[in-house]
């Protein structure tokens, strides 16, 4: 994304706000933690909290990108994620990490990886 580029606020109810926060949570349990699901929760979209988006094109395939701030459960972990929707393709697919944005605690004892410290809620909590 470049930062040249100017966001738009937008409805945190919009569609594709819904989809790409579904797609960031999907990143997270599904890539992120998969090697993880023993110990660590499967996140939740709680909600979304702020959404802007930006539009583009590049090599001729249409695309805009969301940048959203989104709450998950269990834990209430505030995350903030760029999505990109190609409008040609259809799809949604997360743009570089998604960062944790509230503090973790020791929700994440259970694991020593500090990376994935960011996205792990411990199934059990000490």
């Amino acid at each position: 994304m470049c930062v040249c580029n100017k966001l738009t606020p937008l409805s945190v109810d919009h569609p594709n706000v819904t989809r790409s926060a579904y797609a960031s949570v999907n990143h997270i349990n599904n890539d992120l933690l998969l090697n993880h699901s023993d110990i660590c929760e499967t996140l939740a979209l709680k909600e979304v909290i702020d959404a802007q988006y930006m539009n583009g094109d590049e090599a001729g395939q249409t695309y805009y990108d969301y940048v959203l701030m989104f709450v998950t459960e269990p834990g209430g972990a505030v995350f903030d994620a760029t999505v990109r929707h190609s409008v040609t393709h259809g799809g949604y697919e997360v743009q570089g990490d998604i960062a944790r944005i509230s503090w973790y605690g020791s929700t994440a004892s259970c694991i020593d990886d500090y990376y994935i410290r960011f996205y792990c809620y411990c199934k059990h909590q000490k």
